[in-house]
């Protein structure tokens, strides 16, 4: 990556690629794959963590919000929902 963007540890297996200027997230990359978060969403997660899964035969994306540990914010669900809604208008589309 370059140096625009900046690399943040989440547990053992997940690196989170944040926009160095804004904090947005914009891909994570765990021990199974890569996810890159659309654009749509960036501004979105940015005042959380994105925590992507690949899972399945077919390796849909799975979406998890977490709220940063030093700015608790009980929206988290709200990103959850969100996500969920845009995971299901994407497996319709």
């Amino acid at each position: 990556m370059n140096a625009y963007y900046r690399k943040l540890g989440l547990g053992k297996n997940a690196v989170v690629y944040t926009d160095t200027f804004s904090s947005m997230v914009l891909m994570v990359e765990t021990g199974i794959g890569v996810a890159v978060v659309p654009s749509n969403l960036r501004n979105r997660l940015s005042t959380g963590l994105c925590f992507a899964e690949l899972e399945g035969p077919r390796q849909q994306m799975k979406f998890v919000a977490l709220c940063m540990p030093d700015n608790p914010n009980p929206c988290a669900q709200d990103f959850f929902a969100f996500l969920s809604r845009y995971k299901k208008a994407d497996e319709m589309g």
